[in-house]
């Protein structure tokens, strides 16, 4: 019995180990466009995470707070001790001012009065006059931000290299998880993304633009796993955060940007 539960224990270890190890790379992001509104912050640790938030506090002008935990949850995801203090759940605390970026326990940003709103997706299709710098992908979402009779729109595309490619591996004996067969055909995505914001009413040049290489992606990220507006600003503010496992050998760093909206000639 031992050895039967032995052997089904490898078997699981190499299915799972098999279907995580497509080797993936990651360049750092860039900013190629609007620089100028761009603040950069380097904290101690980011925690790998799909999804970021960004938050305005009232009463705190000059702050935005980043999480990787939902808001209105109840609790903190990606634990960790940093220097000096308790193993916990954090936020960042992001002072405009003097351009620094301190630590935040979620128990105490919790106690805080948090402006959440929810910005509604859009199809690429709703847009069709961006002059993307890729090439948008027609079931991905946009996102607008929308104010004062104007729209912002925050966008991916992509110049894409996708190869299709055997892989051999153990089936996994899960059941909706991992291989299904010996043999299987999968897709790798090499090349470079973009997340760029445009005036809707100046669509063919955006306001501001980011870009990074990737490698041996078997999915295309989506724009919520890459960038967010921040809520509950009464100015346009993106945030992009580039976590600490994201580049070897360097520190995670999130990028806010005010983002201005084009003057009208």
């Amino acid at each position: 019995m031992g050895k039967g539960l032995f052997i089904i224990g490898i078997l699981m270890l190499a299915s799972v180990c098999f279907a995580g190890s497509g080797g993936f790379e990651s360049g750092p992001w860039k900013i190629s466009n609007g620089a100028e509104n761009v603040f950069v912050f380097e904290p101690e640790y980011i925690p790998s995470t799909l999804y970021s938030y960004a938050l305005a506090v009232p009463g705190r002008p000059d702050e935005i707070i980043v999480t990787m935990s939902d808001p209105a949850g109840e609790s903190g995801n990606g634990g960790w001790r940093p220097k000096g203090l308790s193993i916990g759940y954090y936020v960042y605390v992001l002072n405009l001012k003097s351009e620094t970026v301190d630590l935040m326990a979620w128990e105490d940003f919790k106690q805080l009065e948090i402006i959440t709103e929810f910005f509604h997706s859009k199809m690429v299709s709703t847009y069709p006059g961006l002059d993307y710098q890729g090439e948008p992908i027609d079931y991905f979402d946009v996102i607008p931000f929308k104010k004062d009779g104007r729209e912002l729109i925050l966008a991916p595309s992509f110049e894409d290299n996708a190869k299709v490619k055997r892989t051999f591996g153990i089936p996994s004996i899960i059941p909706f998880m991992g291989r299904k067969k010996w043999v299987e055909k999968e897709t790798y995505h090499s090349g470079t993304v973009f997340i760029e914001v445009f005036d809707n009413q100046y669509p063919t040049k955006p306001l501001v633009q980011f870009q990074r290489n990737y490698k041996n992606l078997t999915i295309l990220p989506q724009i919520r796993d890459m960038a967010c507006w921040t809520q509950g600003t009464e100015q346009p503010i993106l945030v992009v955060v580039e976590s600490s496992f994201t580049i070897k050998k360097q520190k995670g760093r999130i990028f806010l940007v005010k983002v201005p909206f084009t003057d009208s000639e």
